[in-house]
């Protein structure tokens, strides 16, 4: 999809505050579907939104609604319907959610028919290894792609690193004052860990499954010393039963290490509320929501070194960040704070704070707004 600038005749077309109200939120998917950090930001999102009075009015519309063929597709459809109809009533903004593979063709056909009703369009760049993802398509499938970024009035991205990337020859080559960086940000749960365990209790919380690290934490966990006591529950859907499997291979019982399965929001606090240490050794990542998720709750986190995670993690201040795929590492990593009380209870006092100033989901929305205010005014 090309998008050339006399596709967008809202270009240079001042619009009153009072005139445009309406912004189109296109989220990833339905929110009573099981689904990753992206659809539990967006419902974040949502949720500030309805409660506060606004100087905007959202019309919330989900690009899919199954993900079962051929409703996934289907429902593609009807989100475009919803879409045009929103347009054709006077939708001032839309803001699209992106993230690789297909989210970004599909989500190139909004843009488009945004821009054809003179709609300004915020893209909002989420999903694990996008560089990755971009480096890897063939010269005319990334002209494409830089041309639905440039096309957007302003561009969203989770961090410097991704700033850096998406204004680089070499990434998008966007243009800088286009791209603006709004951290993700969680409510606060009213709900903090009391670190209490006699015996330490480590959490997982994502897809489980290779990218997310899964097969690395489980090796970094037979590593810690024999001595040592601890638990570890890994929670999350995915290819559950193959890495529960490898687990019982290596010798771990299940009151040691523990599969949940899918937890929704209540369930993912609960077993953060209960558990002492937080970790994520994914492979690759953006921002992931679960780490706020965890500082907010007040716990320790310890994670790799991929997308913002070192700008999410303080490395030694609110946790640890070590290397992705080093199960010695993590195993270091992870055997300190088990044996250490004290350490654990100051790395999640640190992270707490960092969550109040820095990722509450109150706050970034006020930031989003702002973009809104820029390019509507």
């Amino acid at each position: 999809m090309v998008f050339p600038a006399q596709c967008t005749p809202w270009r240079g077309r001042k619009v009153e505050m009072d005139e445009v109200r309406n912004i189109v939120f296109l989220m990833p998917r339905s929110l009573d579907m099981q689904a990753g950090g992206m659809t539990r930001l967006v419902s974040y999102t949502k949720r500030e939104v309805e409660a506060k009075r606004r100087p905007f009015d959202f019309e919330f519309i989900p690009t899919r609604l199954s993900d079962r063929p051929p409703w996934n597709h289907l429902s593609a459809i009807v989100a475009f319907w919803r879409l045009i109809r929103a347009l054709v009533h006077g939708a001032g903004l839309v803001h699209i959610n992106v993230a690789p593979k297909g989210s970004t063709w599909r989500k190139s056909v909004f843009a488009w028919v945004a821009h054809r009703f003179g709609a300004p369009v915020v893209l909002h760049l989420h999903g694990a290894g996008y560089d990755e993802y971009f480096a890897a398509k063939r010269p005319l499938a990334q002209r494409l792609i830089r041309s639905f970024f440039r096309a957007a009035e302003a561009v969203i991205v989770l961090g410097e690193g991704w700033r850096d990337w998406a204004i680089s020859p070499k990434g998008l080559g966007l243009d800088p004052d286009k791209v603006h960086i709004i951290d993700n940000g969680v409510p606060d749960p009213n709900l903090r860990a009391p670190l209490a365990n006699p015996v330490p209790r480590i959490v997982f919380v994502g897809l489980v499954g290779h990218r997310k690290g899964v097969d690395t934490l489980l090796d970094a966990l037979k590593r810690l010393p024999t001595q040592a006591d601890w638990t570890c529950a890994i929670c999350g859907n995915g290819d559950v039963a193959t890495y529960e499997a490898l687990a019982r291979r290596m010798g771990f019982d299940p009151e040691r290490v523990s599969f949940t399965g899918w937890q929704d929001e209540a369930q993912v606090r609960a077993q953060m509320a209960r558990s002492d240490i937080f970790v994520l050794p994914s492979r690759a990542e953006n921002q992931p929501v679960a780490i706020l998720e965890a500082m907010a709750i007040g716990l320790p986190v310890v994670a790799t070194a991929v997308g913002d995670i070192p700008n999410q993690v303080i490395d030694g201040a609110t946790g640890r960040v070590v290397p992705r795929g080093d199960p010695d590492a993590l195993a270091e990593a992870l055997g300190a704070l088990v044996a250490d009380p004290t350490l654990r209870r100051k790395m999640a006092t640190a992270g707490r704070a960092r969550f109040e100033t820095t990722y509450s989901s109150a706050i970034n929305l006020e930031k989003t707004l702002a973009v809104y205010r820029r390019i509507l005014g």
